[in-house]
This record gives C-alpha cells, sequence and structure tokens, in this order.
C-alpha cells in the first residue's frame, strides 16, 4: 500500500478538520438560526396579544362606561330617571359620555323604543340619521330581546366606514311584580381606523415586518398593502413581493392557502413560519380577540425570516472565512458565537424581568387605586406625581390631565399654596403631618376631611416627595354629632320630667286652692271684692300657662314610639289647614299650595305628625304679624316624599339657624323653645329629616323628607 506523504496527510487532515469545522459551524449556524427566529415569533406573539388585551380593554371601557350611564339614569341619578325614560336628555349628558371616552368612539346616539333616534353627538350626525329606524339592526333587537348589551361585528359595506357598534340596552326600574320595561338603547359607534391606529398600526416587527387584523369570518379589515384596507390605493405602488390582482382587486396572488387564517378565526393563538410564495417565508404571529368569551377578531404580525436570520448569515460567512484561513480565527468566531448566544440569553432574561416587573406594577397599581381613600404622590414643587381613583373622584378630575400639574391647582382649583396644607410641614420637618380641613360641597352642604402628608426620603435623607392621603370623615363626624345630640336630649329629657313632675304637684294645689278661695270671696255680700277677684284671675291665668309649659317638657321628655300606618301627607296638610282657617284669616295671610297628585302614601302615626306640622305652620303664622303669604308643596323626590313650607315672615338670623332645633332655644317673648325641638324629633322618629333655610327680611323654609312607604 502506498503511503501518502506528509503533505498529501497534512492536507487530508486539515481539510478533515476543515470539513468537521465548516459542518459544526453550519449545523450550530442552522440551530441558531431557528432559536432566533423562534425567540423572535415569541416577542411577536406577545406584541400581538398585547394589541389584543388593548382592544379588548378599549371594547369594554367602552360597555361599561355605556352601562354606567344607563344604571345611573335609571336609579334616579343625573340625568333625572323620567328623562331618560321619555328619550329626552339634555344634550351636555351625550357630550360628557363623548369626553369620558376620550375619542375611543366616533359618536353616541339615544334611540327609543320604537327604534328613532332621538339625541346624537356629535349633534350634527341628527340630521343624518332622523329618518333612519334601528328596530331592523341586529344590535336593537339582540338589546330588546335579551336585555343585555350587545357588541355588533364589524361592518365593512363599502357605501359606509368600517366601524363596530356598541349598544346597552336602557331599562326602567323594575318593581317588586313587574319586570323592567325596554326603554330603548344607547349606542357607541367604534371607527375601524381608531383601532388600527391605536393598537395595530403600533405594531413594528423588525424593520419591514407589519400587523393585519381579520374579523371572526375572516374578513380582511386591514393590511397595510390591500389597497381596501388602508394599503396602496394605485396597483403599481403595491410591493413586487406581494403580488397584486387588479381584477379581482384582493390579494390572493401571495397566498398558498388560507390554513392560516382558518385557525386564526377558531380563536387559537400562536406562532408558526409560514411560506407564502417559492422563496419568500415568513415568521408569523397570531392573537384572537375576544369580547364577552366570544371571537370577535383576529391579530397577526409577520416578519420576513430573511430579514430575523440575516445578521446569523453573516456571521456564519465570517466563521466559514476564519475557519479556512486560520485556526485562531476559527476560535475567535467560536467566542464570537459564545458572545452571540449569551446576548441572547441576557435578551431572554430581560424579556423575563421585564415581563415580571410589568405583572408587579399592574398589582401595585390595581392595590393603589383599589384603597377606597385618596391616595396621591406629591413633589417637592408641589406638582403630582401620582395620584388614585379615589383621589381623582373627590377632587373631580381625570387621573392622566392631572399628572406633573401643580396640585393647588388641579386639585384644590386656588392660585396659591393651600392654608390648611400638611405637606408644608411634612416637607420642611421630614415627619408625617396632619390636618382636618372642611369644604364646602356643591350642594352647600359641608365635608369634613382628614389630611395626612407621609414624606419620602432619597438615599441621602432627604425628602423628594410626599405621600398626600386624605379621608372623608364626613358621615363619621355626623354620626358622632347625633350621638352626641341623642345624649343630650336623653338628659335634657329626664331634667324636664323631673322638673314638671315637682312643679306639677303644686300647681294642682294652687289651682285647687285659688278656685276655693273664689268661691270664698263670692260668698262675702256688701264687701267690695272686684280687687281680689281680679288678682285670683291673674293666678288662675299664670297657673294654667305653667300647667301648659309643665304639659310641653313631660312631651318631649315622654315622646312615645309613634305608631306606623298607612298615611297621605296631602291630606294631612289640608286638614290643618281648615283647622286653620280663622287664625290664617285674622293674621291675613294668603296660603298657596301646589300638591303633587301622584306623591304615594307614607307610613306615619297621624297624631304626631299632625303635632310636627303644627308646630311649623304656627311658627309661621308668628313670623309674619303684618300677614303674608304661606307656600305649601309637595312632591316625590327619588325614593322620598318632600314638604316644603315657606313663609314670607321677618326670618331668622344666620346665626341661628343651626340652633332652632335646640330644645329651650328661643328669640320670642313667649315659648318654651321645645315646639321644633319637638318637631325634629319626631321626623327622626319616621326615619325622615328636616331642614331650614331662612333670609332676615324675606322669610323662612322648612323642607322636610320622608322615606316612601316600603323602601
Amino acid at each position: 500500500m502506498k503511503r501518502l506523504n506528509p503533505q498529501t496527510l497534512t492536507w487530508a487532515v486539515t481539510l478533515c478538520v476543515a470539513l468537521t469545522l465548516l459542518t459544526s459551524a453550519y449545523v450550530a449556524y442552522r440551530s441558531m438560526e431557528g432559536e432566533i427566529a423562534n425567540q423572535f415569533n415569541k416577542q411577536q406573539e406577545m406584541l400581538v396579544k398585547q394589541a389584543a388585551s388593548g382592544i379588548e380593554a378599549h371594547i369594554q371601557e367602552i360597555l361599561f362606561t355605556l352601562k354606567l350611564a344607563t344604571s345611573l339614569e335609571r336609579r334616579g341619578g343625573q340625568p333625572a330617571a323620567s328623562a331618560v325614560m321619555s328619550g329626552e336628555l339634555p344634550s351636555g349628558n351625550l357630550k360628557t359620555l363623548y369626553d369620558q371616552l376620550n375619542g375611543k368612539v366616533t359618536s353616541i346616539i339615544r334611540v327609543d323604543e320604537l327604534g328613532i333616534p332621538k339625541q346624537a353627538y356629535p349633534e350634527t350626525i341628527l340630521e343624518q340619521i332622523k329618518n333612519r329606524n334601528y328596530r331592523t339592526a341586529d344590535y336593537f333587537t339582540s338589546c330588546w330581546t335579551t336585555g343585555q348589551p350587545y357588541v355588533s361585528k364589524w361592518v365593512t359595506d363599502k357605501a359606509q366606514p368600517k366601524k363596530v357598534t356598541v349598544s346597552v340596552p336602557v331599562l326602567s326600574e323594575g318593581e317588586s311584580r313587574n319586570p323592567p320595561e325596554f326603554k330603548g338603547i344607547l349606542i357607541a359607534d367604534v371607527d375601524l381606523d381608531t383601532i388600527i391606529h391605536m393598537y395595530i398600526k403600533p405594531i413594528k416587527s423588525g424593520e419591514s415586518g407589519f400587523a393585519w387584523l381579520i374579523d371572526s369570518n375572516g374578513t380582511l379589515l386591514y393590511h397595510p398593502f390591500h389597497p381596501r384596507t388602508g394599503g396602496p390605493e394605485d396597483p403599481a405602488d403595491h410591493p413586487a413581493d406581494r403580488p397584486y390582482d387588479e381584477d379581482q382587486n384582493n390579494c390572493i396572488g401571495c397566498h398558498q392557502s388560507f390554513e392560516l387564517e382558518a385557525r386564526m378565526v377558531t380563536g387559537e393563538a400562536g406562532h408558526t413560519r409560514l411560506r407564502v410564495d417559492p422563496g419568500q417565508e415568513y415568521l408569523v404571529a397570531y392573537s384572537p380577540v375576544h369580547i364577552d368569551g366570544a371571537i370577535w377578531a383576529a391579530i397577526g404580525v409577520n416578519v420576513p425570516y430573511s430579514e430575523v436570520t440575516h445578521s446569523v448569515r453573516k456571521s456564519l460567512i465570517c466563521i466559514f472565512i476564519l475557519v479556512i484561513v486560520t485556526i485562531a480565527i476559527i476560535s475567535g468566531g467560536a467566542a464570537v458565537i459564545i458572545r452571540t448566544n449569551n446576548k441572547r440569553i441576557r435578551a431572554e432574561e430581560k424579556l423575563r424581568w421585564s415581563e415580571q416587573l410589568l405583572e408587579s406594577k399592574k398589582r401595585l397599581q390595581a392595590l393603589f387605586d383599589g384603597i377606597t381613600d385618596g391616595i396621591a404622590i406629591i413633589d417637592r414643587n408641589f406638582r403630582i406625581k401620582d395620584l388614585n381613583k379615589a383621589f381623582a373622584a373627590l377632587s373631580q378630575v381625570v387621573v392622566n390631565q392631572v399628572i406633573e400639574e401643580l396640585c393647588y391647582k388641579q386639585l384644590s382649583c386656588k392660585e396659591k399654596h393651600c392654608a390648611k396644607c400638611p405637606l408644608h410641614l411634612a416637607f420642611e420637618t421630614g415627619k408625617p403631618a396632619f390636618v382636618e380641613d372642611s369644604v364646602l360641597d356643591a350642594d352647600g352642604s359641608t365635608k369634613d376631611f382628614e389630611l395626612y402628608a407621609y414624606p419620602l426620603k432619597n438615599e441621602k435623607g432627604e425628602v423628594i416627595q410626599a405621600v398626600f392621603y386624605i379621608k372623608d370623615v364626613t358621615k363619621r363626624k355626623e354620626l358622632q354629632q347625633r350621638v352626641l345630640e341623642s345624649e343630650r336630649l336623653v338628659t335634657i329629657g329626664k331634667m324636664a320630667a323631673q322638673v314638671a313632675h315637682e312643679i306639677r304637684n303644686p300647681l294642682s294645689s294652687i289651682s285647687l286652692n285659688a278656685e276655693l278661695l273664689e268661691d270664698e270671696i263670692h260668698s262675702y255680700e256688701g264687701v267690695p271684692t272686684e280687687e281680689a277677684k281680679s288678682l285670683l284671675t291673674t293666678i288662675m291665668t299664670e297657673v294654667d300657662r305653667l300647667a301648659a309649659i309643665t304639659e310641653d317638657y313631660l312631651k318631649f321628655a315622654r315622646l312615645p314610639k309613634p305608631i306606623l300606618q298607612e298615611e297621605n301627607v296631602t291630606h294631612l296638610l289640608l286638614d290643618l289647614l281648615r283647622f286653620s282657617k280663622e287664625e290664617i284669616s285674622e293674621r291675613r295671610i294668603q296660603v298657596t299650595t301646589q300638591f303633587d297628585a301622584s306623591v304615594p302614601e307614607i307610613k306615619a302615626d297621624e297624631k304626631q305628625l299632625r303635632e310636627a306640622f303644627l308646630n311649623i305652620l304656627k311658627n309661621a303664622f308668628e313670623a309674619m304679624p303684618q300677614g303674608g303669604e304661606l307656600r305649601i308643596t309637595t312632591a316625590k323626590v327619588g325614593d322620598y316624599v318632600e314638604v316644603a313650607i315657606s313663609d314670607t315672615g321677618v326670618g331668622i338670623e344666620e346665626r341661628n339657624l343651626e340652633r332652632v332645633f335646640n330644645p329651650f332655644f328661643t328669640t320670642k317673648e313667649t315659648g318654651t323653645g321645645l315646639g321644633l325641638s319637638l318637631t325634629q324629633q319626631i321626623i327622626r322618629e319616621h326615619g325622615g329629616t328636616i331642614h331650614c333655610k331662612s333670609q332676615l327680611g324675606v322669610g323662612t323654609t322648612f323642607t322636610i323628607r320622608f322615606p316612601i312607604s316600603g323602601d
């Protein structure tokens, strides 16, 4: 056997080593190429899932806002329930809904139960749809038959823009025996272009990757290179690697099959490699969009496979050259591969940490917004860094609109720092601060708040921000005040009962002896007794007055529990006016009444309620010594019957308004000061409320509310 010479052997060994290295390098290249492609595809899948979640949240937010609006309307909130049922809403409320949705819808339409559009915002579209009847629309039929919200499929008619309709039924408040009645629907139109610009177009995968959208039937809704869905209108502009069929006006030449689209409309999510034509392969990721558990649309994103693996291919050429030239260069190429692999690992770890960070942020945000008290983060310049939903609700602001704004301008509507702000002290001392404050609400009532400031420090111990915590304690203070008032009334009642009891027996003795003395005086004949009789008359009058006062004290101290029966407030007031007719005439008082015939009956003790109203009427009579006007009205306000009694008398000083219901308080020369206190006690025993408004020289109004029977 002929031996190989060393040169040949060396070449053979070198060739074998070179082939081995080249083969190993090629295998490593293919493996790396597949792994990078797979990781890239996973990232694409994350992008489309995020976009799908965004679209789902977009539609669900619209549904929630419309549901909330119809729920407030049905429960008698703003706007009034009667206006909602009649289909006549103030235009400002539709505008408020439209503004609240912040560009998420193109229009909001109110349709009545006959399918006739009643209102719309923007108002200009009402003229376009005024002759349209919605009864035949699938979303109208669905809301009518099921009483549930409905999200339509995409409308892809060439004659109108692509859109989807979100509709919520408007139902009346059902009673115990009757179900809610269908009163129409509230419609919001969502334009496809809005969805595309917010969620589809922002998806950029690689340099030439793009996203596209199909509906649940597989109809193409958007494709950046399709002329009917937002792509180039001129076939000449269509890229050569995406064939365009001018006769069919459809992008069909680039599809070998529609198997992928068929999987997408079944709700499948994932990623794959797809060959669309010979020599062209794509990495594709896809995810469905679910609305109320049903497949509503699907999003896909793809990028050329060659683009993703281009850098790896270049590295392979370099490795081949380095392997052929020198072992050292081959080693360097191996180092490059290792370094590339490390970068991939770091990229995966970074991606995993990003996901965990995002999840942690979501949990913290949910906890932050879930706190029912107001919390805000304020920096040393008094600029808002963050605030939760409760704080935004208390301040009536939108979270995103006040970030980085001055807190005293946005939250208190002031041009300088608030006088009672704990933030000053927290920033100056570096310690927690606390103050109490009261503000006047829009309806004239006072709200009480507890304000806390907790400093946040950096690693140097410097205060850089503060947590501003606000707690509404109005109800707690009202309850405390009522408890104190109840305890005070119990004490006063006990004292009044004791005093009345101790006075009552001597008064009876005095009255009896005065009567005996009067009989004795009458028995004298021939003796002048006129002065003695006059003195006895004065004594008897004063004794009777003291007895009446004693009776008032006992009545206040021992008010019995009311015996509740169905009573008609209007009939009771009319009866009292008839009873007081003579006094009204003598005092030259003109009575005006406005009784709502639809006011229902309430559960009340007729005797006690008569006494309470009579006390208010007597005060009104005495406030108009020169005559005047007495006005009495009744009305149903929500779940309450409201009675208002107004006079045009002298009025009550502002400093005395808070004391008119206090026991023994009176500004009259005669009187016990127990009338209005007893009236308030009776009304509270009936579960009602009483409020007084007055203005000197103008008159006084007492407003009483009773819960409707059964509520």
